[in-house]
């Protein structure tokens, strides 16, 4: 899955931030690429993405640039001649895509999953584990080895922490997987992190760029159209995102129904 420091670069791709290219040398703490045009300066406070080779998943703020090379915080291995990296200049610095992306993960309600539970014999009530409330949807493993299948389970509901089956219809399998799916925050995560996969990535991109947007219109650009129109297509991306968020088998949007036991 994605870390956090590739979910950062696709964030600026996608706000057309990035200029891509190869280095033609380096050191630890430089990157020299005889391709690269812009004037001296001009990504001074910006944010270099190593793509390959040993410092690959690096990403760093550019402490200065001139002409054709740029420098950094020294990083373990030097860069050499064939590295490919991603350059954005200060306009939306490293520390303000990281944030944006955080945010998303610690505030932002999603749908997640967790596979920790397994079926026990002749059992209704199940503790549900620790950061898991607001069920959304039951599955139960068809089978007891990856890869597995499942099967939505609805004569379910929960109460004070626990997963309640209706009396005659709890799941019998022993050991089979019980699914939760529930909405909750992702959480922080550090930049060489794995995102989980329950997250919607074109989702997660978008709605870090509305917040970019925002944080440019309110704290930068008041009354400017152009980020008025900027800001209102990351929200109707968001919502896109959010309506195909069905990729993990669940859509979010109204819980399944518990239906009845007669």
């Amino acid at each position: 899955m994605p870390t956090l420091v590739q979910v950062m670069i696709e964030v600026a791709r996608t706000m057309g931030l990035v200029y891509e290219g190869t280095a033609t040398g380096g050191t630890t703490a430089s990157l020299t690429d005889t391709g690269l045009e812009q004037t001296a300066d001009h990504y001074i406070g910006g944010t270099l993405w190593i793509l390959s080779g040993d410092n690959s998943g690096q990403c760093v703020k550019v402490k200065t640039h001139d002409g054709n090379t740029v420098t950094f915080a020294t990083m373990s291995n030097a860069i050499v001649a064939g590295v490919t990296y991603g350059l954005a200049s200060a306009d939306y610095p490293k520390w303000q895509i990281k944030q944006a992306v955080l945010d998303c993960l610690r505030y932002e309600e999603t749908l997640m999953k967790n596979d920790t539970l397994t079926v026990t014999e002749d059992t209704e009530v199940y503790t549900l584990p620790v950061g898991v409330e607001n069920i959304y949807a039951i599955q139960v493993a068809k089978n007891e080895s990856e890869p597995y299948t499942f099967a939505e389970h609805y004569y379910w509901h929960e109460y004070d922490g626990s997963l309640i089956f209706s009396p005659g219809r709890y799941p019998t399998e022993e050991d089979r997987i019980i699914r939760l799916w529930y909405l909750g925050n992702h959480g922080e995560i550090a930049e060489s992190g794995s995102i989980e996969p329950t997250i919607s990535m074109r989702w997660l991109i978008w709605k870090s760029i509305e917040k970019l947007y925002r944080r440019n219109y309110v704290h930068l650009v008041k009354n400017a159209p152009e980020q008025v129109e900027l800001l209102n297509e990351a929200k109707e991306n968001v919502k896109h995102a959010e309506s195909m968020a069905n990729k993990y088998d669940i859509r979010i949007g109204n819980p399944q129904p518990r239906l009845a036991n007669y």
